[in-house]
C-alpha cells in the first residue's frame, strides 16, 4: 500500500493507493486539483513496524495516549485503530 499526502488550501489531504497505477492516477488528480507538497510513502509491512514501535514505547513506560498519538501520526490510523493496537500490546 502507498500512502499519498498533499496540501490543499493549507489542509493535509491523505489518500491510499494499492497499485502503482492507482498511485499515479491519484497524484495526477491531486496536481490537477491544485494540491502542493505531494509526497508518498510505502507501507508494505505495516503490522511489523507497528508492533516494533508499540513494544519499544511500552518498554519505556510511555502512556497509552502517547502511543496512540504516535500510531495515528506515523501510520495515519484512526483513533479506534490506534486504541486497538495499544490494547493488543497490553495483552487485552
Amino acid at each position: 500500500m502507498k500512502i499519498i499526502t498533499a496540501r490543499y488550501n493549507g489542509r493535509l489531504v491523505t489518500r491510499k493507493a494499492f497499485s502503482d497505477f492507482q498511485a499515479w492516477c491519484i497524484i495526477n488528480t491531486l496536481v490537477a486539483d491544485g494540491c502542493t507538497d505531494i509526497g508518498m510513502c510505502f507501507n508494505v509491512q505495516k503490522g511489523m513496524g507497528i508492533r516494533a514501535l508499540v513494544a519499544s514505547l511500552k518498554s519505556l513506560s510511555i502512556p497509552d495516549e502517547t502511543i496512540e498519538a504516535q500510531l495515528m501520526e506515523r501510520y495515519q490510523m484512526s483513533k479506534d485503530e490506534a486504541m486497538e493496537w495499544a490494547r493488543k500490546a497490553r495483552g487485552g
